[in-house]
């Protein structure tokens, strides 16, 4: 039997880093035309392996894995750095060519919308991080993802987690922060040789949640940058973690995470704040469970711990506003749940921070977000960011544009893709209610 691996870690650099996508996946021995089209490679098929964006070189690590001609494919978290409408095609991908060459296909990922589509039958992993794991027996997709947020293996009589996890919508959640403004910021607009972002104005207010949401491409990186204070309006590309702008304090943590030096996590901790006070381990390292961490060389944390710090140092800082790029890149689904109702808790405790955070995971924007800023425009060319808006309109704009709708799980409330074109799909874009449908 041959084998294929998609490997987890994309944003790191790739081997054969100079090698155009055209030159990387001409080695294949199956033709590329198709999975071209299928994956929308054809733009990229001339830019270097090393000057891809996250999301590109996972469409193309998928490609390449596709395109070997394996018995069968192993995809190790295929859904990091995608969007939504980038994931279901992913999922839809997979599947068909699964079906269409006989072969077979593992896929690992936290996006439970993603196995949802893909898989035929799952097994969910249980046991101890870091100590040993358990592989359960085969069983449907609705029944394995629903068991595995239960709690509770039915036929092997197991339980995996003290609670199950649920998932309460922020459509029932109405925008109470009606506390000062933290942040105001006007229309802006960003120019590169082929590219350009507008933004329309807006206000964030103290004690708020702001979902950024969009598809790949459109300048939601450099939307939080502009607010940050990396970018000016005009030009200039220097990576900061934090900044001033007109007064507010501003605390970034920026897409990719690259470890530094040979520095050990309380190291590079000391250098932002005070680790021995107790408001850093109410606030920071029990909710965040970084102190078992402590000893370890940034460098040899798994892309999950990463992240963990990543968004744990932003927060360490002092600042009225924490911009949050990506933070459930690598994080299992348990992780995610904790990361949003963390960051959630965060914006809402005394000193009622405004917390900014960009996802490509709908569960864990819906989960800490009380407004939404909704970006448009055409990837790779023009982006548009609208002014934030209540998270049923903001969602329902940004899942129309893509013509995807989502239904609730009957037993857990887990939001489920529709299938295109099915009788559910066709009500609810009738009724215009593409997410919080009951």
């Amino acid at each position: 039997m041959t084998t294929a691996r998609k490997r987890q870690r994309v944003d790191e650099q790739p081997s054969g880093a100079t090698e155009t996508v055209a030159q990387w996946l001409a080695t294949r021995p199956i033709d590329a035309e198709d999975i071209l089209d299928d994956l929308s490679l054809r733009p990229i098929l001339d830019r270097e392996l090393a000057a891809l964006s996250g999301g590109e070189r996972q469409r193309v690590a998928v490609a390449s894995t596709l395109l070997a001609d394996a018995d069968l494919s192993l995809f190790d978290e295929p859904s990091s750095f995608l969007d939504i409408d980038q994931r279901t095609t992913v999922a839809r991908v997979v599947h068909d060519h699964v079906q269409q060459t006989g072969t077979s296909a593992i896929v690992v990922d936290h996006d439970l919308a993603t196995l949802d589509l893909l898989s035929d039958r799952i097994h969910v992993l249980y046991g101890e991080p870091g100590g040993f794991g358990v592989v359960s027996q085969q069983l449907s997709p609705r029944e394995g993802i629903n068991q595995f947020l239960d709690g509770h293996l039915t036929e092997e009589n197991v339980r995996i987690r003290r609670h199950a996890i649920e998932f309460p919508s922020a459509a029932d959640r109405e925008f109470a922060h009606r506390r000062e403004p933290r942040l105001d910021y006007p229309d802006r607009s960003k120019s590169y040789d082929d590219f350009s972002l507008s933004v329309d104005g807006g206000q964030l207010h103290a004690g708020e949640s702001i979902g950024v949401v969009g598809e790949n491409g459109l300048g939601k990186t450099t939307f939080v940058k502009l607010l940050a204070g990396v970018l000016d309006g005009n030009d200039g590309d220097e990576e900061v973690a934090s900044a001033v702008s007109n007064g507010t304090r501003i605390s970034y943590k920026p897409q990719y995470i690259s470890p530094d030096g040979n520095a050990t996590v309380r190291e590079r901790f000391r250098t932002v704040t005070n680790i021995h006070t107790d408001r850093f381990a109410t606030r920071i390292r029990d909710p965040f469970d970084v102190e078992s961490l402590y000893d370890r060389l940034l460098d040899s944390l798994s892309g999950g711990e990463l992240q963990r710090v990543g968004v744990a140092l932003c927060l360490a800082r002092d600042a009225d506003v924490y911009l949050v790029d990506e933070p459930s890149a690598f994080l299992d689904v348990d992780r995610r749940v904790s990361l949003a109702d963390n960051l959630r808790q965060f914006s809402e405790q005394t000193e009622c921070p405004v917390v900014v955070v960009v996802d490509h995971d709908l569960f864990v924007i819906d989960r800490v977000a009380d407004r939404l800023v909704v970006f448009d425009g055409t990837p790779g060319k023009r982006g548009h960011a609208g002014s934030p808006q209540p998270m049923r309109e903001g969602m329902n704009v940004f899942l129309s544009s893509l013509g995807i709708t989502f239904r609730r799980d009957e037993r857990t409330d887990r939001p489920r893709v529709n299938k295109p074109g099915s009788q559910l799909d066709r009500e609810q874009k009738r009724d215009g209610e593409y997410y919080y449908a009951e």
